[in-house]
């Protein structure tokens, strides 16, 4: 019977590529808070900016322009690698190189799996070897890393500190822009339209 096709084989690599895709999801979920913060902060930023400096069009399309930077930038840099990894556009991680990742964490795993695997990818072109010295071999490595949890090798902390900044931000930006009467919603409207020339208030009223 061909390595690939039993049933030990296909949980393993069926559970490292659950693994593999929960990282992946992770990662990009991360960026994606990231980026949902800054934004909310550069919105913030440059509305208070625009209420007290109302700037001419120029200025206020270099404000705009930032704005939606501070949004796609952060998601392009940290959500849009983890995302094609995760639907196959681009290569990620090999399970043999996850498989050793996972092995640091177990003791009694530590690189079994990683070279029965490896093993088993090379099996066709190597010379020499039994096919049952190989299936042994990694029926051993499957016995030691059946019951072990796979997903201890996802950094879980990064998503949460993102969350986290995503939160703050946005209930600093909700604060400022409640406590700001409509003097804030006013200047992100003149930013929005940028292109239209406005008069600025007189300094002082009598």
């Amino acid at each position: 019977i061909i390595m690939e096709n039993t049933d030990y084989y296909k949980r393993t690599e069926k559970k490292l590529d659950a693994t593999k895709r929960r990282m992946y999801l992770l990662d990009a979920l991360a960026g994606l808070f990231i980026a949902i913060g800054t934004f909310a902060l550069a919105t913030t930023l440059f509305a208070v900016l625009e209420h007290f400096g109302n700037f001419p069009s120029a200025v206020r399309l270099i404000f705009y322009g930032m704005i939606w930077l501070s949004l796609i930038v952060p998601f392009g840099i940290f959500s849009i690698p983890p995302l094609l990894k995760l639907l196959g556009i681009s290569n990620g991680i090999q399970f043999d190189e996850l498989a050793l990742r996972i092995g640091f964490y177990y003791p009694d795993v530590q690189d079994k799996l990683s070279n029965s695997l490896q093993l088993v990818a090379r099996s066709k072109s190597l010379e020499g070897i039994s096919r049952s010295l190989i299936e042994a071999s990694f029926q051993d490595a499957y016995k030691v890393s059946e019951g072990k949890d796979f997903n201890v090798i996802i950094d879980k902390k990064k998503t949460r500190r993102s969350l986290f900044y995503m939160i703050a931000a946005l209930l600093l930006t909700v604060v400022i822009f409640a406590t700001s009467s409509n003097s804030l919603f006013s200047a992100i409207n003149r930013i929005q339209d940028w292109g239209t020339s406005y008069t600025p208030p007189p300094p002082y009223s009598l």
